[in-house]
């Protein structure tokens, strides 16, 4: 009986485990998936700048609506938003600047990624590092 019970623990923790790492790669999956969107979504913003001399426009509906699995919504800032680091303002749309914001369905240690039209980024999340939710 005790090596039945010894055998559902060990088994029980291996499955935690695993949860656990395919929770976590699913969310590395998506946080990557978010940025490449975004960084997708910058390089449009730079094309039509060089066209119009403005960032000021409605991103087209195909670029910022939902893939499967991606869970966040993608949009430009309407007013200044404060990153996670209190020194650091990103800036609202505007003809020569905009920031993008990727804004998760669910709340996340991230909280939102931002993405501004220097390239910069940053994150809303309370403690949360660039590095670590951006990825290399």
């Amino acid at each position: 009986m005790l090596e039945l019970a010894l055998v559902l623990v060990i088994l029980g923790l291996i499955i935690v485990v695993t949860v656990s790492a395919i929770m976590e790669h699913q969310t590395s999956s998506q946080k990557k998936q978010v940025s490449h969107r975004m960084n997708e979504v910058a390089e449009w913003l730079r094309l039509q700048h060089a066209q119009t001399q403005s960032y000021e426009g409605i991103l087209p509906a195909d670029w910022v609506t939902q893939d499967a699995g991606m869970h966040y919504q993608i949009s430009l800032a309407t007013k200044p938003i404060a990153a996670s680091d209190p020194n650091t303002q990103f800036p609202a749309l505007g003809p020569a600047a905009y920031t993008l914001q990727a804004v998760p369905e669910e709340a996340d240690e991230c909280g939102t990624l931002l993405l501004d039209h220097t390239g910069r980024r940053g994150v809303t999340g309370e403690g949360a590092s660039v590095a670590a939710c951006w990825g290399p």
